[in-house]
C-alpha cells in the first residue's frame, strides 16, 4: 500500500535491535507445480579420486589443438562456465531430469515476469548455479530488478509496510545485483527461514562465510510464493537478509506480521532464535 510507510515510527532501533514500533504487531528434489524440485532419485556412487585423475589426464591428452582463442580466454576468465560444461558431460544419468526440470522452472519465472511486471525476459543464456541437495527453490533475478520496485510490486498485491520513507534503491546495497544481467540462486524451499541458521547475527554469518539471501531475492521469493499459493513466507520467524545492508550498516529483515509484509532492520550483531537468514547457492566464478 503506497503511503503505509508513514505509519511507521521513523526511529533508530533500540538496544535489542528491533524497531520501537511497527504497523503490524529437506529432502532432495523433483519438479512440482509449486515452483520447486521434489523427490530426486537415489544418488549413484561417486567416482573415486583415481578415476577423476584418470579422466583429467584423458581430457588433457584429448584437448583439441585448434580451440578458438576467444573461447579459451572466456573459460579461463570464467571457470564456472567450464565447470558447468564439464558437469553437462559427466553428470550422473539420474540427474538429467533435474536439468530438464530447471528449464521448466525458468519457464515459470519467465511467465511470472510477464504476468506481474509486464516484461518479456530471455533466460536462454542464464547460467544457473549447480544444484545442491536440499536447496530446492530457484530464484531468478531479472536484469534491472531493484529493491524499491520489488517492494512496490509487493504492495500492489498485498499490504506492506517499511520502516522508512526513503527510496530503498538509495539506501540498500546488496552482495548480488542484476544491473548487468539476469542471475539465479538456489535457496531452501521453506516457508520459514533456515532453522539451521537460527540465532546467528549477520556478523557471525560473515565470519563463517555463509552467503545469505539479499533483500531483492527475498521480495521475489515472496512474490513467487504468493502467486503460486496465495500464502506468505515467514509467518512465524524472520528472514535476515544478510546479503544486503542499509547505508548505516544495519541489516534488512522481512516477515509476514498478521496484517502484511513487514520490512525493517536489525543491528548487524543482533541475533535471536527466531531470526534466521536463508542460505544462498550462487554461481561459482
Amino acid at each position: 500500500m503506497p503511503g503505509l510507510a508513514g505509519y511507521w515510527e521513523l526511529a533508530e532501533t533500540n538496544k535489542q535491535g528491533r524497531l520501537r514500533s511497527s504497523p503490524f504487531q529437506g529432502s532432495e528434489l523433483r519438479r512440482t507445480n509449486g515452483g520447486m524440485l521434489m523427490g530426486n532419485k537415489e544418488n549413484a556412487s561417486v567416482a573415486t579420486t583415481g578415476q577423476v585423475l584418470e579422466l583429467a589426464s584423458l581430457i588433457v591428452r584429448n584437448m583439441p589443438k585448434d580451440i578458438p582463442a576467444e573461447l579459451a580466454q572466456d573459460f579461463i576468465q570464467n571457470p564456472g562456465k567450464l565447470k558447468s560444461r564439464l558437469s553437462e558431460i559427466f553428470i550422473p544419468a539420474q540427474k538429467i531430469s533435474v536439468l530438464e526440470d530447471i528449464s521448466d522452472l525458468l519457464a515459470d519465472w519467465k511467465k511470472l515476469y510477464k504476468e506481474v511486471f509486464g516484461i518479456d525476459v530471455d533466460f536462454s543464456n542464464l547460467h544457473v548455479p549447480e544444484y545442491q541437495k536440499g536447496f530446492d527453490r530457484l530464484i531468478v533475478v531479472a536484469q534491472g530488478m531493484k529493491p524499491q520496485m520489488l517492494y512496490d510490486k509487493c504492495a500492489e498485491l498485498f499490504t506492506c509496510g517499511k520502516w522508512t520513507e526513503d527510496d530503498l534503491d538509495k539506501i540498500v546495497k546488496s552482495d548480488r545485483i542484476a544491473e548487468a544481467g539476469h542471475y539465479a540462486v538456489w535457496l531452501r524451499g521453506r516457508v520459514e527461514a533456515d532453522e539451521e541458521l537460527k540465532n546467528k547475527s549477520a556478523n557471525m554469518l560473515k565470519e563463517e562465510e555463509i552467503l545469505g539471501i539479499t533483500l531483492e531475492e527475498r521480495f521475489l521469493y515472496e512474490l513467487k510464493y504468493f502467486k503460486e499459493t496465495g500464502a506468505h513466507l515467514d509467518i512465524k520467524n524472520v528472514t535476515l537478509c544478510s546479503g544486503s545492508r542499509y547505508s548505516d550498516g544495519d541489516v534488512p529483515r522481512v516477515l509476514w506480521y498478521v496484517y502484511g509484509l513487514e520490512v525493517s532492520r536489525y543491528y548487524p550483531d543482533y541475533r535471536n532464535g527466531g531470526l534466521r537468514t536463508r542460505a544462498a547457492v550462487i554461481l561459482e566464478t
